[in-house]
């Protein structure tokens, strides 16, 4: 009898432990993902910059600009750096990445005083919470470009492809334009050269193809006798990027509190 006794109490431990376990909530793991990213912009005094991050909760405080102490740029060894003032956070989209819901958001900064060009690459953000945790970022590639004298220039149509409908990055800027153009030296998309073809005021400029998500570029046409910009434009925007990426996605967990 007293073995039926042991063994029922047995029984009835075990399901009030399951109960237990099964009721008591669980702390969530909170991941910060970012996207190897091509981020170029070119200096100017009215521009801003936007650097995106995901977020697997989308009422996590980190959201509100409060929330936030210092935003850096920096290379690997932190060698070369510069400091971003947020002017703004807002959010996009959520997405589906290893069966868990992300948030997408933009932060938005002024682009610092520049008299030189600021170029990392494998660059790193470094954020620092307003409690003074903090955590670093993998964000790709980093330009902010500086141009003593140039030109925009005068277009018609702006316009873009990709390689695919699963690409996440343009392969191609079409440009048509006003203005009459002498003889074109070098195109250029932020620091790098580029291929492109000619025609009768219009303009086929090759992205080359990276392992980096290129949406955003301007574009640099040094000619004969001056330098004309096509300003940053967003060329496409992507709703479902973690799913076309299959590399560069950099994945955190953290935890501010």
């Amino acid at each position: 009898m007293k073995k039926y006794v042991i063994y029922g109490l047995i029984i009835v431990s075990l399901g009030v432990l399951i109960l237990i376990v099964n009721i008591t909530p669980k702390e969530k793991n909170y991941r910060i993902l970012t996207v190897d990213t091509q981020y170029t912009y070119l200096y100017q005094k009215k521009q801003s910059l936007k650097l995106f991050l995901y977020f697997n909760d989308g009422k996590i405080p980190v959201t509100e600009q409060e929330g936030y102490e210092r935003f850096k740029v920096h290379d690997k060894d932190d060698n070369k750096s510069l400091v971003l003032e947020l002017i703004n956070i807002d959010y996009m989209n959520s997405e589906q990445y290893l069966n868990e819901t992300y948030y997408k958001y933009y932060y938005e900064f002024k682009i610092p005083n520049l008299a030189n060009d600021f170029i990392v690459d494998d660059a790193i953000l470094e954020i620092v919470f307003a409690n003074n945790k903090r955590i670093e970022l993998q964000l790709g590639n980093f330009e902010l470009i500086y141009l003593d004298n140039y030109q925009e220039l005068d277009w018609s149509s702006l316009d873009s492809k990709k390689e695919s409908s699963d690409s996440f990055q343009i392969s191609n800027i079409m440009i048509e334009f006003f203005d009459n153009i002498a003889k074109i030296d070098d195109i250029k998309i932020g620091s790098e050269s580029v291929n492109f073809i000619m025609y009768e005021n219009a303009i086929n400029v090759i992205i080359p193809k990276k392992d980096l998500v290129i949406t955003n570029l301007p574009v640099i046409i040094n000619t004969t006798n001056k330098i004309f910009v096509v300003k940053n434009h967003d060329y496409i925007i992507e709703y479902n990027l973690l799913e076309k990426v299959k590399k560069g996605i950099n994945n955190y967990e953290f935890n501010i509190w």
